[in-house]
């Protein structure tokens, strides 16, 4: 919709007021948006961070049980 389009449409007759309250709730939703982009980019560090604790975890395991297994077969 055009600018003239939205002068020449039923909006046109909206009071101030109404116009104000319109502009808040914009301007209260650009501010939740904000917030909930922020949300996720934390949420998306946060779940590559413990992904990575994760995978070195898996991999010290594996290697106790390689050294686990080693001397299980010395005992022999």
């Amino acid at each position: 919709m055009s600018y003239d389009d939205f002068l020449d449409s039923d909006y046109a007759c909206l009071d101030s007021s109404a116009i104000e309250k319109l502009i808040f709730q914009i301007l209260k939703m650009k501010q939740e948006i904000k917030e909930l982009n922020e949300t996720i980019q934390w949420m998306h560090s946060a779940i590559w961070t413990e992904l990575g604790r994760s995978q070195k975890l898996t991999e010290e395991i594996q290697h106790l049980r390689e050294i686990l297994d080693c001397r299980k077969e010395k005992l022999q």
